[in-house]
C-alpha cells in the first residue's frame, strides 16, 4: 500500500510500520523496488527510502534512476 507520501512497510518481525515522507515521492505510488539508507541498523526519522519503478533499480519514467525520499515520520 502506497501514496505518493506514505507507505506500510513489513519489518523482519512481520509487524507492519506506515513510513511518512517528507514532501511528496511520486514514484513510491508505483514503487517495485524500496531501499533503506539508514545511517545506523535501526530505520529513523531522517533516513531515506531509496525507490524504483523498476524491480531492477531503474527508473523506467524518469530515466535518472532510482529516487531518494527523506522519512518523516515512521509509526
Amino acid at each position: 500500500m502506497a501514496g505518493d507520501r506514505t507507505v506500510v512497510l513489513e519489518s523482519s518481525r512481520s509487524r507492519q510500520h506506515l513510513v511518512e515522507v517528507a514532501g511528496a515521492c511520486p514514484e513510491l505510488r508505483r514503487a517495485q523496488t524500496i531501499g533503506v539508507d539508514s545511517r545506523t541498523s535501526c530505520v529513523t526519522r531522517g533516513d531515506s527510502l531509496i525507490v524504483s519503478d523498476s524491480a531492477f533499480g531503474l527508473n523506467h519514467s524518469g530515466g535518472l534512476g532510482p529516487q531518494r525520499c527523506l522519512i518523516k515520520g515512521i509509526y
